[in-house]
């Protein structure tokens, strides 16, 4: 008969805390993952709601003017009613242009053509019913991620861990005051 002589058994607490540190760096990568995800709904549904708004603002507005000066408040993310929102949401305006932009458009009434970009307060407005007007609000704004990793190689250009993301919206409300829009 042979003898083998017993084996030593390893540390298992060692072993058991190297497992564990593997699998909690495994977890805070999904954990915070889905926290950038989060916060990055929060920003797009920040942005469709403050454009949204904007464009019914600017559609109920008397005056072109007006429009303007309802657009312009609501966009500007350091004044804006939201920025509460703007602030949790990491939400930046870009560098060239506001973030939200108002332009009015001319839609043929009978449904056939495609509308067209009217220069609001300068171009003359078709009073005749074959036209209506429409308000369009665009909104541009970048979406920082919470965790910054635009250091690391390889994940400092991908969208949302290293780069802002780019986030673009726009929303079309009917002008209820086609006469106002030359003043």
């Amino acid at each position: 008969m042979i003898f083998y002589p017993k084996k030593k058994r390893r540390n298992a607490k060692g072993t058991q805390l190297a497992e564990l540190a593997a699998a909690l760096l495994i977890l805070f990568l999904v954990l915070f993952t889905l926290i950038d995800l989060l916060i990055c709904l929060a920003a797009v549904t920040t942005i469709a709601f403050n454009a949204n708004e904007s464009a019914r603002l600017a559609g109920s507005a008397a005056t072109w003017t007006q429009a303007k000066a309802y657009v312009t408040a609501r966009g500007d993310t350091k004044t804006s009613p939201y920025k509460s929102f703007w602030n949790f949401a990491q939400i930046q305006q870009p560098t060239s242009g506001a973030g939200l932009t108002l332009s009015v458009l001319k839609v043929p009434a009978n449904g056939t053509g495609t509308p067209t970009v009217v220069n609001a307060p300068n171009d003359p407005i078709d009073t005749s019913g074959n036209y209506f007007y429409e308000y369009s609000v665009e909104a541009n704004y970048n979406v920082k991620a919470v965790l910054n990793f635009s250091n690391w190689p390889g994940l400092g250009t991908v969208p949302l861990l290293g780069q802002p993301v780019p986030i673009k919206f726009t929303s079309t409300s009917y002008c209820e005051h086609p006469d106002g829009l030359n003043q």
